[in-house]
Order: C-alpha cells, then sequence, then structure tokens
C-alpha cells in the first residue's frame, strides 16, 4: 500500500510498502506489518518517518484505483530520514 502525503510548504511525498501508521512523540511512522491487516506491533517494520508538525494530509493511495487527488509525476519515496 502507498500513502500520499502532503506537507504544510506544498510539498508531495510518497511512502511505499506502508499499511499502517501512527503518532511516536513528534514523529508520525508508517509501518509495513506482517498479514496485512494493518494492525502494527513488535514485528512491524518502520518504512518511513516524517515530522508531524510539517504534515497537512495524508492519504492512502490504492494501486489501480482512480487518483482522488493529482499528484506531480516526479514524487520519489521517501524513507527514514531526520528532519
Amino acid at each position: 500500500m502507498t500513502f500520499a502525503i502532503i506537507t504544510l510548504d506544498g510539498d508531495h511525498e510518497l511512502v511505499e510498502d506502508a499499511n499502517a501508521y501512527q503518532l511516536e512523540g513528534p514523529f508520525t511512522t508508517f509501518f509495513q506489518s506482517d498479514g496485512g491487516h494493518g494492525k502494527i506491533s513488535g514485528w512491524s517494520l518502520r518504512v518511513a518517518s516524517l515530522r508531524t508538525d510539517r504534515i497537512a494530509s495524508i492519504r492512502r493511495v490504492d494501486p489501480g484505483a482512480p487518483p482522488a487527488v493529482t499528484l506531480h509525476e516526479t514524487l520519489e519515496p521517501v524513507g527514514l530520514r531526520a528532519v
């Protein structure tokens, strides 16, 4: 599953291969959990983290579905990073 994030300064980010996210202190962390049930456990893999106070919106992007919003074609997947 992929999440499309729009930040407060208008940047667009894609987080691929994640099926859940949650707040962790000042960050929103995206996880890949086993079994596809979308529940985070101790065995979940952290895929990316973004500062929560910089996020304007998060949308799930399902493959094959018509896009709910138009995103730039040049989006690059993000990984773990400190900002």
